[in-house]
């Protein structure tokens, strides 16, 4: 008899970091059911025990609600002390700063037609010296790779969310069609009668059936 491999310590885990970005990254995730995250990834969350999991997550979520909460008390201070202390455009080292420059803009092109893979951060500047030159070559390669690393986040998770709309819109179409109303075991009868097999899952009795030219609706 092999012995269970006991799960990770939570607070150190790869589970609780994965489990923390996705309830950051997006509302979709903190509104879901702890139980239904739970499934997300039985990798990674199905070494613990389901109820441990979802105290965990209750856990979680709160403090990410309550640091978000201070985290608009501390922008509004912020808008209010810039308004009383306009921030200064040049930055202490004598360039500008990044986030209000065109160079952001333009890189963010850039980076999406993939200039960064067929041409150094130096080839890169020198090709737009009279947006990029006022950063040094320094700052401005840590911010292609910023950038870089951004984007492909955003891709990630925007797919994410796609894939998430097709499953509802799935879902909503299976709700409408007969065959999806009839449950595994009436299925199974169906197929049974027509002297088809009838192992597998729901979507391949389904498919078995429809490709019979079965007519989709309750007999």
């Amino acid at each position: 008899m092999t012995s269970q491999i006991p799960p990770e310590k939570w607070e150190r885990s790869k589970a609780k970091a994965v489990l923390k970005q996705l309830l950051e990254s997006d509302d979709l995730y903190m509104n879901m059911h702890e139980e239904h995250l739970y499934l997300l990834s039985p990798e990674l969350f199905g070494q613990y025990r389901k109820d441990y999991f979802v105290e965990k997550v209750e856990d979680l979520k709160a403090t990410i609600k309550e640091n978000k909460k201070q985290n608009k008390l501390q922008e509004k201070a912020l808008v209010a002390d810039r308004v009383k202390f306009p921030k200064n455009p040049i930055t202490f080292w004598g360039y500008r700063r990044w986030d209000d420059s065109e160079a952001k803009r333009q890189l963010r092109e850039d980076i999406k037609n993939g200039l960064q893979k067929t041409m150094k951060p130096e080839q890169l500047r020198t090709s737009k010296m009279n947006v990029y030159g006022e950063f040094p070559l320094a700052i401005f390669r840590k911010h292609i790779y910023q950038e870089e690393y951004a984007q492909v986040g955003r891709s990630y998770w925007m797919n994410k969310k796609e894939e998430t709309k097709k499953k509802k819109e799935n879902k909503a179409k299976r709700n409408q069609d007969p065959l999806w109303k009839k449950t595994v075991e009436e299925l199974r009868n169906d197929l049974r009668a027509l002297g088809l097999k009838v192992s597998g899952k729901k979507e391949e009795l389904i498919q078995r059936l429809r490709n019979h030219n079965i007519p989709s609706h309750n007999n």
